[in-house]
Formats: structure tokens, C-alpha cells, sequence
């Protein structure tokens, strides 16, 4: 939990509850960017080391890059940014919820880069760089959404 060092917390000024809510998601979502940062350097670092140095296809370097950043995500954003789990007492399925969307990521990954390389002839790793602002967004709207919140009780 990151300690709340704002005019508010130090000087006892009344804040609502709307405010703690915009004010915890915008911590969350900048926790999330840093994270999916560290998960995007490890990803644009195997898709480059894969498709580079060992010279697979673009397709396989990008799942390969793309899972372990998935991976990496996942791990950093249970431990770190999201405080609220829908399934914390089913990890398999919170997992297996997580890869899901992420491979849905992967969909979205995989067509801008056939559009990019293969259609409009970009360098490869620019066009990775372009569809990882699509797919970052993508993924933090889904799993904040599917995954990371609580549940509504119904009236």
C-alpha cells in the first residue's frame, strides 16, 4: 500500500469518497504503467533478442516476448498494483483469466504487426513499440474491469 502523503492525510482536510476512488485509481493505473513498462522491456527484449540474434519468424519472437511480459505482469500486478481480487482465493483461474485476456492482447499484437510489417513494410520493432500502447490499454481497461475489482452485491 502506498502512504498517503497528501494535504489531506497530513493537515486533516475532509476528503469524499469520490475523490479517494479517482485519487487510488489514478495511483493504481501509474503503478500499472510502470509495471507494464518493466513487462514491455522484457518483451521487446526477447522479441528482439528472438527475432534478431536467433532469427525466428516475427510471429514466434512476438509470442515468446509477449507471454513472458504477460507473466511478468501478471506477478508484479498481484503483488503491487491492483489491492483488489475478485479471485484471490482461485489463483488458477485469476491466472488463467489474466493469460486469457492477455492473449487476447496477443490477437490485437498480432494483427498491427501483419498490418505494419507485412502491408505498410515498417521496421519491425517500431511497429512492436506502436502495438504495445494499443495493447497496454487494452489489457489495464479489461483486467481492471473483469478481474481486479469487486463485485457489486445485488440489491
Amino acid at each position: 500500500m502506498i502512504p498517503d502523503c497528501s494535504a489531506t492525510a497530513r493537515y486533516g482536510l475532509p476528503m469524499d469518497d469520490s475523490a479517494r476512488g479517482y485519487r487510488s485509481r489514478g495511483a493504481q493505473f501509474l503503478r500499472y504503467l510502470f509495471v507494464s513498462a518493466a513487462a514491455l522491456a522484457l518483451d521487446f527484449g526477447l522479441f528482439w533478442l528472438s527475432l534478431r540474434l536467433l532469427q525466428l519468424p516475427w510471429w514466434i519472437a512476438a509470442c515468446i516476448g509477449f507471454m513472458a511480459g504477460a507473466l511478468a505482469a501478471y506477478l508484479a500486478s498481484i503483488r503491487w498494483v491492483f489491492s483488489t481480487r475478485r479471485l484471490r482465493k482461485h489463483i488458477a483461474q485469476e491466472l488463467s483469466g489474466f493469460l486469457a485476456i492477455g492473449l487476447t492482447g496477443l490477437v490485437l499484437t498480432q494483427a498491427i504487426l501483419f498490418v505494419g510489417i507485412e502491408e505498410l513494410h515498417f521496421k519491425p520493432e517500431y511497429v512492436r513499440l506502436a502495438s504495445a500502447m494499443a495493447t497496454f490499454a487494452f489489457n489495464y481497461v479489461i483486467r481492471s474491469l473483469l478481474l481486479f475489482t469487486v463485485r457489486k452485491a445485488k440489491a
